[in-house]
């Protein structure tokens, strides 16, 4: 992770002294602050049983919240940092761990704490001009993740047959948050509102590679149950993404 870190720093640094430095940005302004809501529909539980109807009833929405700070390179890139939060309700599916048959928390879902550190890289359609119009962004970020509990604690309950006798197993989070790294893409729009500000609206995807994000394919055990679940949502919520937001042009 610390290769990651100072890579992507290296690349940003080289960057603002490189890449056409001394042209100006969007009416000659550099600095520009934005904030986004991001969502999308998913279906956490959805069978080909369902039918057609089931994909109503069952379809949840997914949000982020989203900061970020952002210099135009030049007339055509600008580069930037965003920071992600989101409080997501995972749904657990009712999943056999080792050794104590199959559990399941109350009503099938823990809420996961999701935090997001991320550069990325804006590139300007022609005709446009930084931070102003249609841009392809590229981005990597690092992933921070775990369980929201005060106490970092999960309960489950027996599912068994019969089973409802069965004393709850109570799982503790990890210690530290699990971590991961995200590659994004995005096409985006920011539509300027007089001189200082701009609505910004975007359609992603997002990809989730190494450190704790692979599938736990076989039975889960008691110290890897919660990350064998937070991983199939992860995916599940955050691949695709909307965004719209309001963004202020600085100076």
């Amino acid at each position: 992770m610390k290769k990651l870190i100072c890579f992507s720093t290296f690349i940003f640094a080289f960057g603002l002294q490189t890449i056409s430095a001394q042209v100006p940005g969007y009416q000659g302004k550099r600095f520009f602050i934005g904030y986004n809501a991001s969502s999308f529909f998913y279906c956490p539980n959805f069978t080909f049983e369902n039918g057609l109807l089931g994909i109503f009833e069952l379809t949840r929405i997914s949000y982020k919240t989203e900061v970020n700070v952002n210099y135009a390179l030049s007339r055509k890139v600008a580069a930037g940092f965003s920071y992600y939060t989101a409080k997501q309700n995972d749904a657990f599916t009712n999943d056999q761990i080792q050794n104590y048959g199959y559990m399941q928390p109350t009503a099938g879902i823990a809420q996961c704490k999701l935090a997001i550190y991320e550069i990325h890289f804006q590139f300007f359609r022609k005709n446009f001009i930084a931070p102003a119009g249609l841009y392809n962004q590229l981005s990597v970020g690092i992933v921070k993740y775990g369980l929201a509990t005060p106490d970092n604690k999960l309960t489950v309950y027996s599912t068994n047959l019969g089973g409802s006798g069965n004393p709850p197993l109570i799982l503790t989070g990890p210690a530290e948050k699990y971590t991961c790294y995200k590659l994004g893409y995005a096409i985006g729009k920011t539509n300027p509102i007089g001189h200082n500000f701009y609505i910004n609206t975007a359609l992603g995807v997002n990809f989730f590679r190494g450190g704790d994000a692979a599938y736990v394919k076989t039975t889960p055990s008691t110290q890897n149950y919660i990350l064998a679940n937070f991983n199939k949502n992860l995916r599940t919520h955050n691949f695709v993404e909307i965004k719209i937001g309001l963004g202020w042009i600085a100076f």
